[in-house]
Order: structure tokens, then sequence, then C-alpha cells
């Protein structure tokens, strides 16, 4: 799995980058409008100034990492087919809506179980992990494709685990590292949230994306391989 996420990285790296640079920018500027509003002596005007930017940019759609996922399944597909497509193609047969639904449903299901604990939270996370690559390749509806993940995760749980619960925990400590160098360099502005925001993002978007698609093809051809085993006379 390492080999081929290395393989695909190595070959695609430009096309990943291109789109995690695109979802990084607004993602960015909601996160460090996120802190703005937590700043009791934010200024109304600069805030309005913020909002109507984070509008134009970010276009009213939270973009994230359900997003990104479905773009790198879009990306390993062709590369599976031996297709060059460029980004502009891979976008334009995404579906974006759904994504971004599946997107905002786990983030909620992460936090409920966060207020429960942190254990409940991982869990679901490992279960739901490969809800993106559901939806751009079986193309099911939203609460088949969350569904379609925990089946395929089921015999599979601590693998998963294994797998996506460190890339989460190492990029979450990667991104603050780097926010903090962004601050130290830039200065503890909203700009300055804002770049290391995106460049976190960037540089931490792609190993877990990729993980993630990876994953879920070798479950789904594991899958396949156990009911072929099944059937017989």
């Amino acid at each position: 799995m390492l080999a081929q996420i290395w393989a695909i990285l190595r070959v695609r790296w430009r096309i990943l980058v291109a789109a995690a640079v695109m979802i990084s920018i607004p993602v960015g500027l909601l996160e460090a409008i996120d802190l703005e509003l937590q700043d009791p002596e934010v200024d109304p005007v600069r805030l309005l100034e913020v909002l109507v930017a984070a509008f134009l940019l970010g276009a009213g759609v939270l973009l994230g990492d359900v997003l990104y996922a479905g773009v790198a399944a879009a990306v390993v597909v062709a590369e599976r087919e031996r297709s060059d497509a460029p980004l502009r193609e891979v976008l334009a047969h995404l579906p974006v809506l759904r994504l971004i639904a599946a997107d905002l449903l786990l983030g909620l299901a992460v936090v409920l179980g966060l207020l429960l604990l942190v254990v409940p939270a991982l869990v679901v996370l490992t279960w739901f992990a490969l809800v993106a690559p559901v939806v751009k390749v079986e193309t099911p509806p939203l609460r088949a494709a969350f569904r379609r993940s925990r089946e395929l995760v089921r015999g599979h749980f601590w693998l998963v685990f294994g797998i996506v619960i460190p890339i989460v925990v190492g990029s979450a400590v990667l991104s603050s590292s780097i926010e903090s160098g962004a601050d130290a360099v830039i200065g503890e502005s909203f700009f300055g949230a804002w770049a290391g925001g995106v460049i976190a993002n960037v540089l931490t978007a792609p190993p877990f994306a990729l993980a993630v698609v990876v994953l879920y093809f070798e479950l789904r051809q594991s899958s396949g391989a156990q009911t072929a085993g099944r059937v017989g006379p």
C-alpha cells in the first residue's frame, strides 16, 4: 500500500498539489475566520470584509478533506486507466455536492463522537474513512455511501484504524507546527493564520487522501474476492 501511495504521488504530484491548493485556499480562509470569531475584540467592519472575501473565494461552499479525497480517488482511477486527464477534466466529473454533504456529515459525526469521548470519534472516523472514494467511484446515495464504507471496513477495522488514525494525528501535529511557524515568520495576524492554514493543508491533505483511496481499492478487491469465493454450486 505504501508503494502504491508513493507511486501515485510521484507520477501525479502536480495535479494533487494543484487540487490541494485550490481547496486549501478557501478552507484556510474559513479556518482563519473561525479564529477571528474567537477574538472578543474583533472589529465588526473588518469581520464583514473578511466574510465578503470568504464568500468570493470559497463561493459559499465548504471544501474539505472528503472533497479532496474524492479528487484523489478520481486521480487514482485515471492512473489505473492509464489516463492523463488534466485537473479541469477531473473536477468536471466529480460529484462535488455529494462529497461536500459527506464532508459535513462526517465532520458532524466526529464532533458528536468527541463530545461523547475521544474513542467514539476515532471509531466513527475509522468506519467512515472510505466514504469519499465510495461516493466518487460507486456513486451511491449519500446514506448508502456511509453504509458501504462501514461494510468495507468491517473485518479490517484495525488495519484501517492503524493506517488512518496515525496519519490524522500526524497531520494535526504537523499542521499545528506549520501554523506556529507561519505566526513566527509573518506575525500573529489574520493573513498569517490564513497562510499557515493553506500551507499546512497542502502538505497534509495528499497523504491522508491517497491512503484512504488506496485502502478503498484494496478492501474493495478483497471484498469482491471473498464474495466470489463464496459463490458456487
